[in-house]
């Protein structure tokens, strides 16, 4: 055959193939596990969420997790960090800008 193998392996309606109804089952149950461990640490993102489903015996992928967790709406969103640059609020002496009108 001179057919390039992909072609012979790609889906007739030009589509991916469709998850099939025990990958989805099993989701959900991933998905009811990682609810679980969120309750009862809402701070855990996917690193720490595989790490507590690999300790309860789960083989599982941080992929999958980062995946299920992404499309349920359960990733952790980082705090913007506020740093502070000036503090006026202080007793020690203000000397004056000397170099203000001068032109270089």
């Amino acid at each position: 055959m001179s057919l390039p193998r992909s072609s012979f392996y790609r889906d007739r309606r030009g589509s991916a193939p469709a998850e099939p109804a025990n990958e989805s089952q099993a989701t959900q149950a991933l998905l009811t596990k990682i609810h679980a461990i969120r309750a009862e640490f809402p701070g855990y993102g996917y690193r720490r969420v595989t790490h507590a489903l690999k300790h309860q015996g789960v083989t599982i992928n941080h992929k999958k997790v980062m995946r299920v967790m992404r499309q349920a709406g359960l990733t952790i969103r980082r705090r913007a960090r506020v740093v502070t640059t000036t503090n006026s609020n202080h007793d020690f002496p203000i000397y004056r800008n000397l170099y203000r009108n001068v032109i270089p």
